[in-house]
């Protein structure tokens, strides 16, 4: 049984790579008067959820690092640097007192310490981020928090499976043409089913879509969000 983080952040992106499955399938159900196409388009995303949640999440994760190298930091690290300007300095010096308060260290950064040890301020800010997390797991109380973690798991991971996504596409493409010229015995379009016609234009909005909306500054969005709420959720900590 897949988890409600699992099934949006890690089961869904993966399932929505088989869409052309589906979609192509599906009118060619509505053109052939049979539920065989669609049934057929539905099994695999259907039968393996499990799998397919873990192949989603790899690819999410890996693609991370690069994500963060490439933004300058963790979100959840970089909110907390007193030279960005996510958060107003008033909010981050209440998020910086209430995080010393919950999560002590010796030596909390100033701007002046930052400025002259960045490194170091980062591994207070990643020890304030860690122990944050830890204390906000309770996703009945902390929903805001839990909210925001699937939408960036569900971005991450569907940029992470952006690559096999296109592959897809040209597979599915390529097998309905070969298939509609085989049993049309000619390969020119003209001749085909309108049902290639209709399945060729989804095929080609499926396409926009993730080469569109699918992208770095689209993680990066909910990256930052999380991180914000992350920190406000600091007002509910005992």
């Amino acid at each position: 049984m897949l988890s409600t983080y699992e099934y949006k952040a890690r089961y869904a992106p993966v399932t929505l790579i088989f869409f052309p499955v589906f979609l192509v399938a599906a009118i060619f159900s509505i053109q052939l008067k049979s539920f065989v196409p669609a049934a057929f388009g539905t099994l695999f995303p259907a039968v393996v959820p499990i799998f397919l949640a873990q192949v989603g999440r790899d690819r999410g994760k890996r693609l991370e690092p690069g994500l963060w190298r490439e933004w300058g930091g963790a979100p959840s690290v970089q909110v907390l640097r007193w030279r960005d300007q996510t958060l107003n300095v008033l909010t981050k010096t209440r998020f910086h007192q209430r995080l010393q308060v919950l999560c002590p260290v010796t030596l909390p950064p100033s701007e002046a310490m930052e400025m002259n040890d960045p490194l170091q301020a980062d591994q207070v800010y990643h020890a304030w981020s860690d122990c944050v997390r830890e204390s906000t797991r309770d996703t009945a109380r902390f929903k805001l928090v839990f909210r925001e973690l699937m939408n960036y798991g569900f971005r991450r991971n569907m940029l992470g499976l952006k690559g096999p996504a296109m592959v897809v596409l040209v597979l599915v493409l390529a097998a309905m043409y070969a298939s509609c010229a085989g049993a049309m015995g000619s390969f020119n379009p003209v001749y085909f089913p309108v049902a290639f016609t209709y399945s060729c234009i989804g095929l080609l909005l499926v396409f926009i879509v993730w080469q569109a909306v699918v992208s770095r500054s689209w993680v990066k969005t909910t990256a930052f969000e999380y991180a914000k709420r992350l920190y406000e959720a600091t007002s509910m900590l005992p």
